[in-house]
């Protein structure tokens, strides 16, 4: 019971130091060692650690610098330990067997099960002592120490009982404590290092998704501009055409045309006067042949004008295509080079296609051979190539139609061009 009594004055305390008797402190004090009643050679009597010793040692073990590392880390390995006498010298139980709850550089928490009554009481022992053998995985050879009780917690909601039991090192090889510790740290930090890595690993796989799907809707867009320009280009060719036969069939009236002026001319010439009618008749047809001829030529010249136009705006078109085909072509070879199967060498045929995402074609396969090629890529080219060299099956000498990229299965669909495509492309890269 705490003694409220005061029985000497401090003035530090101003509020209650001058009181009417003017005692207003008192000392209480706790020991954290026991006399034993077994004297020394000198004739003293000999102290012992009490457990509140040990609890504050093991709250606030220091290192060097004074700074408190007492850090438990959840670690698990099989410890056996014994019951010592009061000097620590002499087993006085029967081995038992626990595992680590955790560690700390100032001692262990050992979890146990099923013990005797008797040994329970020996257990709660003031500063008692045990002998461990601890056997960590990192060891081929276990560890002893021994060490003191610190406190010990019996947790029985379950049965059979479980308790828990910590202890303070208080001989134990420096080495060894650190390797445990230094195993402890590391199993703390590797399901960190494994979610960190497994967090980079989804950052990469999103990022290497979204790169894919930019790529794809660039190659839309950049298709789209082709087929927008290719139609074009087929509208003033098909004109340009149609203008060629116009001009074709313009020639052939001006050629008749002119034939029939020459004829017109020359009969008129040979009229005589007495034929005045017939002249008349022949003048106004030349005249009207005349017309004809300068309808014609002019319509030939607006042909040559309209032909000029429509090559100025092919020239034009193609001129404004060359990037966009040039930017298409670099991107369809870097989706080429991405999707490019790492175990197989081999190009998904077909991407999207639940049935198919996994399967090439030979014949496919043969075409991204040759862009490859066509870029200067040969290591990708050979990748190719290798595969149908040393590992594709083949069927009465000719390739299969169709390969798993990751299985390496084939399906049969029949065997026809497709190979000498493939071995165009070796001949191409050797050369």
């Amino acid at each position: 019971m705490h003694d409220e009594a005061g029985t000497w004055q401090n003035t530090s305390y101003t509020f209650d130091a001058y009181g009417a008797d003017k005692m207003n402190m008192n000392e209480e004090w706790w020991g954290i060692v026991s006399l034993d009643a077994k004297k020394s050679e000198k004739g003293l009597n000999a102290r012992a650690p009490k457990q509140s010793y040990n609890v504050l040692r093991s709250l606030w073990a220091s290192s060097s610098a004074g700074k408190r590392h007492y850090v438990r880390m959840n670690t698990v390995f099989p410890v056996e330990f014994q019951i010592l006498n009061e000097n620590g010298e002499k087993a006085v139980s029967s081995l038992m067997q626990g595992f680590t709850r955790d560690v700390s550089p100032a001692g262990l928490c050992i979890e146990f099960k099923s013990i005797t009554l008797e040994t329970e009481k020996e257990l709660l022992i003031p500063s008692g002592c045990l002998a461990l053998t601890i056997n960590p995985p990192f060891s081929r050879h276990p560890i002893k120490a021994i060490s003191r009780i610190v406190w010990l917690k019996k947790e029985d909601d379950l049965l059979p009982a479980r308790y828990l039991i910590g202890v303070a090192y208080t001989e134990i090889d420096a080495k060894a404590r650190n390797r445990i510790i230094k195993y402890a740290r590391r199993l703390q930090w590797i399901p960190r290092l494994a979610a960190a890595a497994g967090l980079v690993m989804l950052v990469i796989i999103a990022g290497l998704f979204v790169h894919n799907q930019e790529l794809l809707e660039q190659n839309r867009h950049l298709v789209n501009q082709l087929v927008d320009s290719a139609g074009k280009k087929s509208d003033i060719a098909a004109r340009l055409d149609g203008l060629l036969k116009r001009k074709e069939e313009l020639n052939h009236a001006l050629t008749i045309a002119r034939g029939k002026i020459g004829t017109l001319e020359t009969s008129i010439a040979s009229l005589t006067a007495e034929n005045v009618s017939q002249k008349k008749f022949y003048e106004q047809e030349l005249s009207n042949n005349f017309a004809n001829q300068k309808k014609i030529s002019e319509e030939l010249a607006r042909i040559q004008e309209g032909r000029k136009k429509l090559e100025d705006n092919y020239k034009d078109l193609k001129e404004t295509e060359r990037p966009t085909a040039s930017l298409e072509l670099r991107q369809m070879y870097g989706w080429l080079r991405s999707h490019q199967n790492l175990h197989t060498g081999l190009v998904a045929s077909f991407e999207g296609d639940p049935a198919l995402e996994d399967w090439a074609f030979t014949y496919d396969q043969s075409l991204v051979c040759q862009a490859f090629l066509l870029f200067g890529d040969t290591k990708n080219a050979a990748a190719i190539l290798s595969f149908y060299e040393k590992r594709a099956a083949r069927d009465e000498g000719a390739f299969l139609m169709l390969i798993a990229l990751l299985t390496e299965a084939l399906q049969k669909y029949g065997a026809g061009g497709s190979e000498r495509l493939v071995g165009n492309c070796g001949a191409s890269l050797r050369t």
